[in-house]
């Protein structure tokens, strides 16, 4: 059908593919846009910029985190919705190279009670270390059981200074909702993933770090979507353990290679940057 949706996202998604089938947004009438990206495959890039214009500019973090010496010292994106905690990052220094997974869903999407205790429950049985942001608002609905669980391995905190943490050597895999700004993170970050998407694009940007970036595995829910721990557990064994894992580091190293290369001065993204400025600076 006209206005089907790209693998498998809810009705959000198909809502906007529906208004730009129906000519009712007004993007196709732009002179062009800029595009947060650098993870396209070249017929992917070609087409966005042939049919909408698209100039891709991504990944739009940090210089620092992009190996760009161009800004050495930019290393926040100079606003924090949370106050800075640094009990993880010394946390962290005390665990091995790739030994850590980081747990964190963003900062919209939320579990109920019975979905906390199922993922604590998954991430203690994975014998692995973890450093699990919970936030303020979601704290009172875990446990004093899961609480008790995660002594022995984990560290459970409001907030971490995400893109730091992602980049620190202890981290071996990031469990995430699969938003794109967290994805695009790890990407720069060469950490694999375990996705848990929630809505909206995340079950999209999920298959693609699956199937088409091999850079990590999507948790399979079970009856009526819910989270189950032996689910969690699999994931996070598969990825850090399994028998692909040097499959998954090898490929996020290739995609952070690529994605930092494009940041580059030279690169493709600094050079779409400078064409977009060029063209309207210039009216």
């Amino acid at each position: 059908m006209a206005t089907a949706a790209f693998f498998s996202p809810p009705c959000a998604v198909h809502i906007v593919w529906g208004e730009l089938w129906a000519g009712r947004l007004a993007l196709p009438v732009t002179d062009g846009f800029i595009w947060n990206n650098n993870l396209p495959t070249e017929q992917e890039e070609e087409y966005m910029e042939l049919t909408w214009r698209a100039k891709v500019v991504g990944p739009t973090l940090p210089s620092y985190y992009l190996d760009d010496n161009r800004l050495p010292s930019n290393k926040s994106y100079g606003l924090n919705l949370f106050s800075a905690d640094a009990l993880c990052m010394d946390w962290l220094e005390k665990h091995s190279i790739s030994s850590v997974a980081l747990v964190s869903y963003g900062t919209v999407s939320n579990y109920d009670a019975t979905q906390l205790e199922e993922l604590g429950s998954g991430l203690c049985n994975s014998g692995k270390p973890f450093l699990w942001v919970v936030r303020s608002n979601e704290a009172h609905k875990l446990s004093k059981e899961v609480k008790l669980k995660c002594v022995n391995n984990g560290l459970i905190v409001e907030w971490c200074p995400q893109l730091e943490v992602l980049s620190h050597k202890a981290i071996g895999c990031f469990v995430t909702h699969c938003g794109w700004n967290s994805t695009l993170e790890a990407v720069v970050s060469g950490v694999p993933l375990v996705g848990i998407p929630h809505w909206a694009d995340q079950p999209t940007i999920a298959k693609y770090v699956e199937s088409v970036w091999g850079i990590g595995v999507r948790v399979r829910k079970g009856e009526n979507g819910w989270l189950k721990r032996t689910e969690v557990e699999r994931s996070i064994r598969e990825v850090m353990d399994g028998d692909r894992k040097d499959e998954f580091k090898r490929n996020a190293a290739k995609w952070m290679r690529k994605a930092k290369n494009a940041m580059q001065e030279g690169g493709s993204s600094d050079k779409h940057i400078a064409d977009f400025a060029a063209k309207y600076t210039a009216i």
